[in-house]
C-alpha cells in the first residue's frame, strides 16, 4: 500500500501543479526554478552527509565511503559515457514526445523521478512495507512527494505526473523482493547506495539552476557500484 500511496500522492500533486502553471508566467517560472535547484542541492548535501558521517564513541565526527563515492562517480560516468546511456534514453524520450505531440516530458519526467527515487526512505520504507508490512515511511514520503510534485510540475511540466511510473516499478520491485534482497542489504550497503543516489540529486540540482549541465542519466550505473563492492569486499 506504501508505494501506492505515493504513486497516488505524485498523481495528485502534479494535477494540483499543472492547474497551478497556467497561473505562473515566465518571471516566476524562472525564479522558482533556481528555488527549486537550490533546494535540491540542499537536499542533496544534506543526504551526503546523512550518509557517509557518523559519530565516534568519543563523540567526533568520521566521514565514511568518501573514497567509494569518488570511484563510484568516476566508474558510473565513465560506464555511463561509453554506452551513451543519457543520449539512448534521451532519444527514446524525444521519440515519445515528437509520436504524441508532447514537447518538455523529459524536463519534468527525469529529474522528478531521480528526486523520487533517492534516497533511504524509498529503498528502507519499501523494505518495512514487504517484509513487516509497515507502510509508514512510505506514507510520510508521500506526503513530501506530492509537495514537491506541485512545485515541479509548476516549473518543469506535466513530465511529472509520469514519475509516478518510475516510484512504482522501482519501489514495487524492492517491496516485492524485500524478502529475497533483505538478507544483503545492510545499513552500510543501503547507506552506500544512497551516497551515490544524494550525489545525482546535487548534480540535478546545479542543472535546475543552469549553473553546469551534467548528464544525471550517464551516472545511473553508479548505484551498482556499491552493491558490487559489498559483494567482493
Amino acid at each position: 500500500m506504501g508505494t501506492i500511496v505515493n504513486i497516488i500522492a505524485i498523481l495528485i500533486g502534479s494535477s494540483i501543479g499543472m492547474a497551478g502553471k497556467k497561473i505562473v508566467d515566465d518571471k516566476i517560472e524562472a525564479s522558482i526554478k533556481n528555488v527549486l535547484g537550490l533546494s535540491t542541492i540542499i537536499v542533496g548535501i544534506l543526504g551526503i552527509i546523512t550518509s557517509s558521517i557518523t559519530i565516534n564513541k568519543n563523540g567526533t565526527l568520521q566521514s565514511n565511503s568518501t573514497l567509494l563515492l569518488v570511484i563510484s562517480l568516476v566508474i558510473s560516468t565513465l560506464v555511463g559515457e561509453l554506452l551513451d546511456i543519457d543520449t539512448k534514453i534521451t532519444n527514446v524520450i524525444k521519440k515519445f514526445e515528437e509520436k504524441f505531440s508532447i514537447g518538455g516530458f523529459s524536463d519534468g519526467f527525469i529529474p522528478a523521478s531521480v528526486l523520487f527515487c533517492t534516497g533511504a526512505m524509498a529503498i528502507v520504507g519499501a523494505l518495512n512495507d514487504g517484509l513487516l508490512n509497515d507502510p509508514t515511511i512510505l506514507y510520510t514520503k508521500s506526503i513530501l512527494d506530492g509537495v514537491v510534485a506541485i512545485l515541479f510540475t509548476a516549473t518543469l511540466g506535466f513530465g511529472v505526473f509520469f514519475s509516478s511510473v518510475s516510484v512504482g516499478v522501482y519501489q514495487g520491485s524492492i517491496t516485492l523482493l524485500g524478502i529475497y534482497l533483505s538478507p544483503y542489504l545492510s545499513d552500510a550497503l543501503v547507506n552506500n547506495i544512497c551516497l551515490v543516489g544524494y550525489a545525482m540529486v546535487v548534480s540535478i540540482g546545479l542543472d535546475l539552476m543552469k549553473i553546469k549541465e551534467i548528464k544525471v542519466l550517464n551516472m545511473l550505473p553508479g548505484l551498482l557500484v556499491p552493491i558490487i563492492y559489498a559483494l567482493i569486499f
